[in-house]
């Protein structure tokens, strides 16, 4: 059985991990418009105040957007599996706080606020971002095999894929062409810690 087969399970099998047995007359768990760009394909966003949206193009929108998709694809199943494994993460006490700081550092950098001096993540960092990023695709792939799912060729492409993606930036952070000075190599003054967004993935 393949994760998208089990999507509507998975669906709400989040729901009530974010809201309880009793859920919400709103769905916790939506989707939510957004044109995907080559730098920022798509997929999920868990925020830790208790909801997962998962993106889609404008085009591709379902007509109720609370409700689980028929044409839910395999990278939506991977990716609401694996925002799900951050929710646990958090419930379960293994997403830190030395991890959202260590994420609101990665924020700011990939998108400096206006007028907001910002700094790559240390190596420290970098690795609290790792962790949790694994963790959270750990978590997915239980609740998945709970849920019945037997094969996982499609996630474990998933999973690899994304961590590439932000070994691949971390590397890429370090480079001259970034513009910005990393602060394992910046003065004492540019390492005192930003204030950490609100988390998302």
């Amino acid at each position: 059985m393949r994760p998208t087969d089990r999507f509507p399970e998975l669906w709400i099998c989040a729901r009530r991990g974010l809201e309880g047995q009793s859920l919400s007359r709103l769905s916790s768990v939506y989707y939510y418009s957004k044109q995907a760009t080559p730098c920022d394909p798509g997929g999920a966003e868990y925020e830790p105040a208790g909801w997962i949206r998962i993106f889609r193009e404008p085009s591709r929108m379902p007509q109720n957007p609370f409700h689980p998709a028929e044409d839910a694809t395999m990278v939506e199943t991977c990716w609401l599996a694996h925002e799900y494994g951050h929710h646990l993460s958090k419930t379960r006490g293994t997403r830190t706080p030395e991890y959202e700081a260590a994420l609101g550092v990665f924020s700011q950098f990939r998108a400096p606020p206006h007028g907001v001096e910002v700094r790559c993540p240390t190596k420290a960092e970098q690795a609290l971002i790792l962790s949790e990023e694994s963790l959270a695709w750990s978590n997915g792939y239980s609740v998945l095999k709970d849920l019945r799912v037997t094969e996982w060729t499609e996630f474990e492409d998933e999973c690899e894929r994304s961590l590439s993606n932000y070994r691949t930036t971390f590397q890429n952070m370090e480079k001259p062409d970034w513009g910005r000075v990393c602060a394992d190599n910046a003065p004492a003054s540019s390492e005192a810690p930003l204030e950490a967004a609100d988390g998302t993935r």
